[in-house]
């Protein structure tokens, strides 16, 4: 962090010279005189971004483990600062605890600094805090990287002052946050129990000529892709976006070098299925654009026969209905999945083809609106976030008093 220049009787300071870092760490899991015991004991992943003041832990540990292990205790007040996996989760001690080895800890000199002062500094530098890391299996940030970080520092008063008013303003951005996402989670209710009726009937005019049909009787035979290029685009997992369930950017790889999953032939039309995870929704429609792309064998290439618009089918394979239908014959502890032959085995419901017409028809003009509406309520959050960081970034260089 780049030193600036500071407003009269503000100065730079280490954290370690304001402030005691103090760590910890894990009791063996093996002895159980170390458990269940009457000492609150934290590690990172009971800290979220929405963390403030914690009082309780998920787990306790005895006084003899404190004893063995010479844990110090961490008094309230007491900054929790995440040091690995992942750098920079911050809260405050609200009931004396004791931690694992993934923090870095900062007891404040109450005459120096106030410490939701520092908390709110520590909030804003998620990712300063995650450059000073160090290692090669995963990065970590020590206690002596900790204690050279300088900070701008304020007469107490004043960083009171800034603290009440950063409260008010965060206040209101956590409450349009909050309005957002509460709006988001409306539109995704809303686009799932549309596909819900859409596939009930409940879309259209009820109709005695729906049947109940296999899937597998309705998908061409999967077929096998030829590598007669040097080079081929490639969808795996990772070229699905699953919120838009679209595919982004499928892999140029040297034919030569081509992974051995690398086999399903990929048409316009399609839909691709992952069938690792299905719960992940990793599905999406094959348009033009990468009708020359090689797919996983992670995938179920769904390729509908005469009987089956090729947009009903995609709309299909995204609803619940199918979704949470397949996801009961996951198999597997490390890559949950399913078989051909459960996709292929799967009752669907089938229209007729001027009734598939008329459920892609208003789906297609529903799920845009939603679509639109779910991108804007998107932006606005992140807007919040933008004005939430560059509030912290202005209270800490002396504009806000």
């Amino acid at each position: 962090m780049t030193p600036h220049n500071l407003p009269q009787h503000w100065q730079w300071i280490r954290l370690g010279d304001i402030a005691e870092i103090i760590g910890g760490t894990t009791p063996s899991t093996t002895n159980p005189e170390y458990w269940d015991g009457e000492c609150p004991w934290i590690t990172p992943a009971e800290i979220n971004n929405d963390s403030k003041i914690i009082y309780q832990t998920k787990r306790q540990i005895t006084q003899k483990a404190v004893k063995d292990k010479s844990l110090k205790i961490l008094p309230i007040g007491t900054i929790l600062l995440s040091s690995r996996a992942p750098i920079g989760k911050v809260a405050i001690v609200g009931s004396e605890m004791y931690c694992n080895q993934g923090f870095k800890n900062l007891v404040c000199d109450e005459k120096k600094i106030y410490n939701l002062y520092l908390f709110y500094f520590l909030k804003g530098k998620t990712t300063f805090l995650n450059s000073l890391g160090r290692g090669t299996t995963f990065k970590e940030i020590s206690k002596s990287i900790v204690e050279q970080i300088e900070i701008p520092l304020p007469p107490l008063e004043i960083q009171r002052e800034i603290v009440e008013i950063l409260e008010s303003k965060l206040e209101k951005i956590t409450s349009a946050k909050a309005i957002l996402e509460s709006s988001l989670k409306e539109c995704e209710t809303y686009r799932l129990s549309l596909l819900n009726d859409a596939f009930n009937g409940n879309l259209t005019p009820h109709s005695k000529d729906w049947q109940w049909v296999r899937l597998g009787e309705c998908l061409e035979k999967m077929t096998t892709a030829k590598l007669d290029k040097d080079t081929f685009s490639y969808i795996d997992i990772e070229s699905i976006d699953n919120k838009t369930q679209t595919i982004t950017t499928p892999k140029t790889l040297p034919t030569s070098k081509a992974p051995s999953r690398a086999k399903r032939e990929v048409k316009e039309g399609d839909t691709l299925f992952s069938m690792v995870r299905p719960y992940l929704k990793n599905i999406a429609f094959v348009d033009l654009e990468f009708s020359h792309c090689v797919a996983s064998t992670g995938f179920y290439v769904c390729r509908p026969k005469s009987n089956l618009l090729p947009k009903y089918l995609f709309f299909l394979m995204i609803s619940p209905l199918v979704v949470n239908g397949l996801n009961q014959f996951m198999r597997g502890d490390n890559s949950p999945s399913i078989r051909s032959h459960d996709l292929e085995n799967f009752s669907i419901p089938l229209p007729p083809l001027e009734i598939q017409r008329e459920i892609v028809e208003i789906l297609e003009s529903k799920l845009e609106k939603i679509a639109s509406a779910k991108s804007l309520l998107e932006s606005s959050l992140k807007e919040c976030e933008t004005y939430r960081l560059s509030l912290l970034e202005s209270a800490f260089k002396g504009e806000l008093v």
